[in-house]
């Protein structure tokens, strides 16, 4: 059985958002479904995984009373609708087939203008296969739930509004009418989820990798920096994780705004290459030879 607790877990802090997780088997594989916490389920989604003998499948699932998030779904900014084409691609890079359908139409995810308006019903999944699966190893297991849980949550969440909207009342209302419960998050968050999904988790200057020197507490870990500071980027500007953001360590990122403007990383790569024979010469470091 997945360890779908631990795996909500790493999702809430990937994404900013309280995660719920549920685990089970049955004939067809093993199962895990993830559902951000503060929205009542009948007005909100949940992610549902499935990992068969030699497929894996992510799908997005609706509450039943789920209109108004649709509806604030099919109205998402360019901001966002650049972050979900980032996890659909990754996704899609990954070999993956992803299906989008907007009120029971073929959609293109990469052509958001001509995305229709009103929402009524939402079909969203990514599904790849044939591959190898070790079924044997709960960790390998563990790490593709992960994987598609995350890619597929990514671009429902870009998606969502993640504005602080107030109850009309307190409850669940079974018919509409409440607006959706979400606490205040970082918008960035999900820039951030989604520059490490296109560009993994190792540093872009120098290549280090928490998971591999730390373990487990290290998995993931890694800061993003906007190649155009923030305080020049002017308002309305569209934000692509792919090209505006790149993962760097704590390092990395201090030595780029160590200028104004920030080196780029290209520069900071070049003092790297430089860096073994300075540092012999001043320091004076064995080399071993």
């Amino acid at each position: 059985m997945l360890s779908a607790v631990h795996l909500a877990e790493i999702l809430t802090d990937r994404f900013g958002v309280p995660i719920s997780g549920e685990a089970a088997d049955d004939s067809e594989g093993k199962r895990g479904t993830f559902r951000p916490i503060d929205i009542p389920p009948t007005q909100g989604f949940s992610v549902e995984i499935l990992i068969g003998w030699r497929t894996v499948e992510a799908q997005f699932v609706s509450g039943t009373y789920a209109a108004q998030l649709l509806g604030s779904m099919g109205n998402a900014s360019p901001d966002q609708r650049a972050a979900f084409g980032a996890f659909v691609r990754s996704a899609i890079n990954d070999g993956a087939r992803v299906t989008f359908r907007v009120n029971d139409h073929d959609v293109d995810p990469f052509e958001p203008s001509k995305w229709p308006g009103d929402w009524r019903s939402l079909a969203l999944a990514m599904t790849k296969g044939p591959t190898v699966i070790d079924g044997t190893s709960p960790t390998a297991l563990d790490a593709l739930a992960l994987t598609w849980s995350s890619r597929l949550l990514g671009t429902v969440l870009a998606l969502v509004p993640l504005e602080p909207v107030e109850p009309e009342s307190e409850g669940e209302s079974e018919g509409g009418g409440q607006q959706i419960l979400v606490t205040r998050y970082e918008r960035s968050q999900i820039n951030r989820a989604a520059c490490i999904e296109i560009h993994g988790a190792r540093c872009k200057v120098c290549r280090f990798d928490f998971a591999l020197v730390y373990g487990v507490i290290g998995e993931g870990f890694i800061e993003v920096h906007h190649i155009e500071p923030v305080s020049g980027i002017a308002p309305g500007t569209i934000v692509d994780p792919a090209k505006d953001l790149a993962p760097v360590c704590p390092n990395c990122h201090a030595m780029l705004h160590r200028r104004k403007p920030p080196y780029t990383i290209e520069e900071l790569r070049a003092m790297l290459r430089e860096a073994p024979a300075r540092t012999i010469a001043t320091q004076g470091i064995d080399t071993g030879h």
